[in-house]
């Protein structure tokens, strides 16, 4: 997932989150573009900034599955080989490094879930059992 922002000269990028934190650091961004709507540096309370964060922790650790390994059938892997959703309703975001290994799953294939590393950007493993190969992934 790609974060949309705003330079001091106001043009426009896509962003990884991960490189969010050091761009706004460094003071070449104006806004950038959250659940909410867009957050203006300087004005707008941003996490870890000294302000108090009053909406929801979507990146509590608590919160995510640390339990062992489930299974599912993969449904749909959108165009891109980006997202996928299993049987479950689940939606999962796949680590961009691992897209093209998900280009040749088809759906009714059986995926093992482990959660795998609760500091990770992608803290899933999704392993096609049949072929035994994994991606990294985040639920969204």
């Amino acid at each position: 997932m790609l974060i949309r922002v705003m330079y001091q000269d106001d043009k426009f990028d896509m962003v990884k989150p991960l490189i969010l934190d050091g761009l706004i650091a460094s003071g070449r961004l104006k806004k950038f573009f959250r659940l909410e709507g867009w957050a203006t540096i300087g004005i707008d309370p941003i996490r870890g900034r000294g302000s108090r964060y009053e909406g929801p922790e979507r990146r509590n650790i608590s919160t995510m599955k640390q339990s062992g390994p489930e299974e599912q059938s993969l449904m749909t892997i959108d165009d891109k080989c980006e997202y996928l959703t299993l049987a479950d309703g689940s939606n999962w975001h796949i680590n961009p490094d691992d897209m093209l290994t998900v280009y040749s799953w088809i759906s009714s294939t059986r995926i093992r879930i482990a959660f795998i590393d609760n500091g990770a950007a992608f803290p899933y493993e999704l392993t096609n059992i049949r072929t035994n190969v994994s991606v990294k992934a985040m639920k969204i």
